[in-house]
């Protein structure tokens, strides 16, 4: 199997008023789009024809978070 790896960033923001404290957060998962395996699956239909088929899935993810203290 390829190696695994991704690049996961996320930003946050918070502030307090006077009921409580906000937090707003924005994220990426897998911010360079890289399709990492999960299975390799072996076609073997054919003893001469034998292929490996990779599958990769979630090549990127967005993520907004919020949350609020009182």
């Amino acid at each position: 199997m390829k190696d695994y790896h991704r690049l996961d960033v996320s930003i946050s923001f918070k502030r307090t008023t006077r009921w409580g404290q906000r937090k707003w957060g924005l994220g990426l998962y897998n911010a360079y789009s890289r399709l990492n395996p999960i299975y390799i699956e072996l076609n073997d239909e054919n003893a001469l024809n034998r292929k490996f088929k990779q599958l990769s899935i979630f090549p990127i993810i967005p993520n907004i978070s919020y949350q609020f203290k009182f």
